[in-house]
């Protein structure tokens, strides 16, 4: 009697920390995605930037040679 209420104990706690594994597991999953949506947006955003700071400095180089 007292051997099954041990094996009873021990299978529910073998359960709970499998399901909490679980969690963890998912928890670290989902933020490690909102981290990586996170940074392709500041990529874009950075290439953006790039891209209009090069277009910048073409129409200011052109500004410039007419200027001459």
């Amino acid at each position: 009697m007292h051997e099954e209420k041990l094996n009873v104990l021990v299978i529910s706690f073998v359960i709970i920390l499998l399901l909490l594994t679980i969690l963890l597991f998912s928890l670290l999953y989902f933020f490690n995605q909102k981290r990586i949506k996170y940074i392709i947006e500041k990529q874009e955003s950075l290439r953006k930037a790039e891209r209009e700071l090069e277009r910048a400095r073409i129409e200011n180089q052109e500004h410039l040679l007419k200027s001459l």
